[in-house]
């Protein structure tokens, strides 16, 4: 089952999460090519926590998951190709 959650930035599951994918995505050829530096790694989440206009979501399939299970439950949503845009 498909599940949609607010990030709490100080929730230390959601910030792993979260880095992960941002990571991941900064990583990509079209995020840049390189990951997130160890500094913004650790800082990002209090970064936005403290910032009362930032709002993150993940998707999620199946059951909350665990440190050790957290690629098998993050769902990756692709968008778009540039064939589909109007």
């Amino acid at each position: 089952m498909l599940s949609v959650r607010r990030v709490n930035y100080l929730e230390p599951g959601d910030a792993r999460a979260l880095v992960l994918l941002l990571d991941a995505y900064a990583r990509d050829p079209m995020g840049g090519g390189e990951g997130l530096s160890e500094d913004v790694k650790a800082r990002l989440c209090s970064d936005l926590a403290a910032c009362p206009a930032a709002t993150s979501f993940i998707a999620w399939q199946g059951e909350q998951a665990g440190p050790g299970q957290l690629h098998r439950g993050l769902l990756h949503l692709q968008g778009p190709t540039a064939d589909e845009h109007p």
